[in-house]
């Protein structure tokens, strides 16, 4: 909680969950479908210096949680098919001709530096909704998309929904 000198509490307004807007260059379908989204987490690693008495903790590297996003899905499954293609063309198994696609594509639509990865924006919005606080991941990249669940059994309509979690280099938290 941020406080001033004299211990006073700055701001009362707590965090809203509903308040962040998602970014992505690279699968813009995906951009207003996002329900969800998270803050990724840090661990700092610890190493030990051994001494004859007690060893010594020293700080090590950072270690970031994946982010990952859930999202509504279109009926036309672009969205679903912007994340599906970006990760067959990273691993695909058959031959390197996705991968360059990808790269070509991606340098010429979206003037990525590598081609292959995409910076996501996350905005959190006060509880005015005006956007306060600016996450930015560097360069990232699809590691896993869930299944699909599509069942007449259901009696409610519930639309259907995936989640798409990124591995990425570092993310900057900063304010607006």
């Amino acid at each position: 909680m941020a406080t001033n000198t004299t211990n006073n509490v700055l701001n009362y307004n707590m965090l809203s969950p509903v308040g962040f807007k998602f970014s992505i260059a690279r699968a813009p379908n995906l951009n207003y479908m996002v329900q969800r989204a998270n803050l990724p987490g840090i661990q700092l690693s610890v190493s030990k210096i051994p001494n004859p008495f007690v060893p010594v903790p020293i700080a090590g590297k950072i270690t970031y949680n994946q982010f990952a996003v859930e999202f509504k899905v279109d009926e036309d499954l672009n969205n679903y098919l912007e994340i599906h293609n970006w990760m067959t063309a990273l691993g695909s198994d058959d031959d390197f001709a996705g991968y360059k696609t990808l790269k070509e594509a991606s340098a010429a639509t979206f003037n990525f530096k590598n081609g292959l990865t995409s910076d996501i924006n996350l905005s959190i919005m006060t509880s005015a909704m005006r956007p306060n606080i600016s996450v930015d991941l560097k360069d990232c990249f699809p590691v896993d998309l869930t299944d699909l669940d599509l069942s007449v059994t259901d009696g409610n309509l519930d639309y259907v929904s995936a989640r798409a979690t990124f591995a990425y280099l570092r993310y900057e938290i900063s304010r607006f």
